[in-house]
């Protein structure tokens, strides 16, 4: 379903001889107006062990009228639905697919237009998603309001000349070439990244405490922002984690045999909801 007629919540609870059900209802009821018999609700459970004094899970949410009207479009057209699916299970299906990173903890940041999208897994299991107020237009209405040029342009002008150029020195370290036109939206667009990271930094505590100590190992850049060159590189010189996009060469197709081995050119980080929406039955939800 669209992201605009779905909420997506962490609710933290105290065990209870009722069920997780009952008592995740309970604390949902406390955060909601109105009444919950107005929404269709389902939930995954991200921590419930025994040992555990309070559990965590992971609820989503819709309108029951957006719900029965989004299946009517799909009945209308004579198809017949098997089930909703939301963004996090679909990424966590696709890093869990990746051989690469079936063992880490990953860090995914789904940019959007006008919002963005925190998603943690570690190894294999769906920890957390947060959405975050980062987003396309936040940066480049930034940017346009600084150089006084209009939203569009901004727009061309980050698209032609990107944020960083990387290069390799002569040691071999990366150092980072920025040319003229570059730095000017480099220095409007870093203290933007800055709020990104500390949101970031934020999860990160989050997700240690989650893994013992275990840290994130890999960082994906996805959608809007994530298209824009050297905007994996600057995010990764303020965090000094692994950050990358999900490419062929990221074994992004491997889940795919038919198609391994083949050359797959054009990948855009658009595709990675896509592909876990398609993964769904073919990968374990763990």
């Amino acid at each position: 379903m669209p992201s605009t007629d779905v909420r997506i919540l962490p609710i933290a609870y105290q065990k209870s001889p009722q069920g997780d059900a009952k008592s995740i209802i309970d604390q949902l009821q406390q955060r909601i107006d109105g009444s919950l018999d107005d929404y269709v609700i389902d939930y995954r459970l991200l921590r419930s062990n025994p040992s555990d004094e309070e559990n965590l899970a992971l609820v989503v949410m819709a309108k029951r009228e957006k719900v029965i009207s989004y299946l009517q479009i799909y009945e209308q057209a004579g198809l017949r639905p098997k089930a909703l699916d939301v963004g996090p299970t679909a990424i966590q299906r696709l890093i869990s697919a990746i051989p690469t990173t079936k063992q880490e903890t990953v860090l995914v940041i789904n940019t959007a237009r006008t919002k963005s999208y925190l998603t943690i897994v570690s190894v294999q299991r769906l920890l957390l998603d947060q959405e975050i107020q980062f987003s396309e237009f936040q940066v480049l209405n930034k940017l346009a309001e600084a150089l006084d040029i209009d939203y569009s342009m901004a727009e061309e002008l980050i698209r032609k000349n990107g944020l960083i150029n990387d290069r390799k020195s002569n040691s071999g370290t990366l150092s980072l070439d920025i040319n003229d036109v570059s730095v000017v939206i480099h220095e409007i667009c870093k203290p933007q990244f800055l709020k990104l990271v500390e949101s970031i930094n934020r999860l990160l505590v989050f997700s240690a405490s989650e893994t013992r100590g275990v840290p994130v190992s890999r960082v994906y850049l996805l959608g809007a922002v994530g298209r824009w060159k050297g905007s994996d590189l600057l995010l990764r010189s303020m965090l000094n984690i692994e950050v990358a996009p999900i490419r062929e060469e990221d074994d992004f197709y491997a889940c795919f045999p038919i198609v391994k081995g083949k050359s797959v050119n054009g990948i855009v980080p658009e595709m990675v909801k896509a592909t876990g929406y398609a993964l769904r039955g073919l990968v374990g939800d763990a």
